[in-house]
């Protein structure tokens, strides 16, 4: 087996003394990262130390979380193609990075992540991974029923606003990146991207696009030497230029596939003409299945302008695009999702939506899960990032409770 590397980044501010904090608040001193679990006022210096799980300080009270290896993500950038991607070439070795949340708080980075590490001896065994901690992802936090849109508050957001690309896997394979939300804004044009690259690995992600100049705008991208797995991830464009919630395909090596992933307009916002849910960016061969896309150019939910892979079925829009024979078409957008303006975002699924039980169960690429976490059915399973929760009304005595359960199936 490989040996397991492990780096944490938080860009918490540090330790102050003599400071009222709150549970939950988040600090790093000496390099290390706390958390608040009994409130209080801070000693006049010192602050916490060591790695237990009730540190005093004065009458605060704190739990170690991690040692912090990135104060931010440009030194974590900075290492890439230098010590970590070096150390992938030479070694059989994985390295997983950690970004911790930050009481509602987006890392801002201008430099994309990844971008231009070369690691072309990456396999499926040795790689390099950025995930969310445990408890610190929208995942963890959200529940079926919740407000699904981007929401800082929910969990681990990064945000880029100069010119370029997010989260970039570029000469390299094998990368992964999940459990995260990721907003550009300006003239950025990629929110996540994969180019000469392979096997990249994309799964429980919200990509937000609300670009308003520049070029064409990608939330997710993979492009040559592809066989790229988007899963579960759900793509907001937000703004009324040439935008592409999802655009795959590889001219050199394999199909690339989007499962259970859905992208949107808001119903309230004109799409740019050339506005499309999902398109085959390079070559016929992206396998699309599972998929939704509303509220885009008419025609373009799924555009065929390079034709979708043969294997594309099972998805759903509001007009006629959607590839296969199985796909769900001229649905209304408002009466799948239970929010769908741009001032009032919620892209759960609601009741009576025609996504419900349209997926297609037995594709060899399905999810266990849907993009919070919630398990989804051994059959019927919904189309989408999203699996509908029917809410069941409990009586007991003369008290009503609200629960949420998952279907049977």
């Amino acid at each position: 087996m490989p040996t397991a590397n492990v780096f944490n980044c938080s860009s918490s501010p540090a330790w102050v003394a003599d400071t009222v904090y709150s549970i939950g608040n988040r600090r790093t001193n000496g390099g290390e990262l706390y958390e608040v679990i009994t409130a209080g006022t801070s000693a006049s210096s010192g602050g916490p130390t060591g790695t237990g799980a009730d540190i005093t300080d004065n009458t605060v009270h704190w739990k170690h979380l991690a040692t912090i290896d990135y104060a931010d993500l440009v030194a974590f950038g900075a290492d890439l193609g230098v010590g970590i991607s070096n150390i992938l070439t030479t070694d059989d070795e994985t390295h997983t990075t950690y970004l911790w949340a930050m009481e509602g708080v987006e890392y801002d980075h201008g430099t994309a992540l990844f971008h231009g590490a070369a690691h072309g001896s990456c396999d499926a065994t040795r790689n390099m991974e950025i995930t969310v901690p445990a408890g610190d992802s929208f995942v963890d936090t959200l529940s079926a029923g919740e407000v699904l849109k981007y929401d800082v508050s929910k969990g681990v957001a990064i945000r880029w606003d100069s010119n370029g690309y997010g989260i970039s896997s570029s000469t390299n394979r094998f990368h992964k990146i999940n459990r995260i939300q990721s907003r550009c804004d300006s003239t950025t044009t990629r929110t996540i991207r994969a180019w000469h690259g392979r096997f990249h690995v994309w799964e429980q992600m919200i990509a937000l696009s609300e670009v308003t100049t520049g070029g064409v705008v990608s939330n997710c991208y993979e492009s040559n030497y592809g066989a790229a797995r988007i899963t579960n991830c759900l793509a907001i464009v937000n703004n009324a230029k040439e935008s592409y919630g999802f655009s795959v395909g590889d001219t050199n090596a394999g199909s690339g596939f989007t499962t259970n992933c859905t992208a949107v307009v808001p119903s309230d916002v004109t799409p740019h003409a050339s506005s499309s849910g999902f398109i085959v960016s390079t070559a016929d061969d992206l396998a699309s299945v599972n998929c939704a896309a509303f509220g885009f150019a008419s025609g373009k939910a799924f555009n065929s302008t390079l034709a979708f892979d043969t294997t594309s079925d099972f998805n759903a829009s509001d007009d006629t695009s959607g590839p296969g024979a199985n796909s769900v078409d001229s649905l209304t957008y408002t009466d799948q999702f239970t929010g769908t303006t741009a001032s009032a975002q919620d892209f759960s699924v609601k009741s009576g939506s025609g996504l419900i039980d349209a997926a297609d169960d037995t594709y060899s690429e399905a999810p266990a899960e849907d993009i919070i976490g919630t398990t989804r059915g051994a059959s019927a399973l919904d189309i989408g990032a999203y699996e509908f929760v029917a809410a069941v009304v409990a009586v007991v005595g003369d008290i009503i409770r609200l629960r949420r359960k998952r279907r049977s199936c």
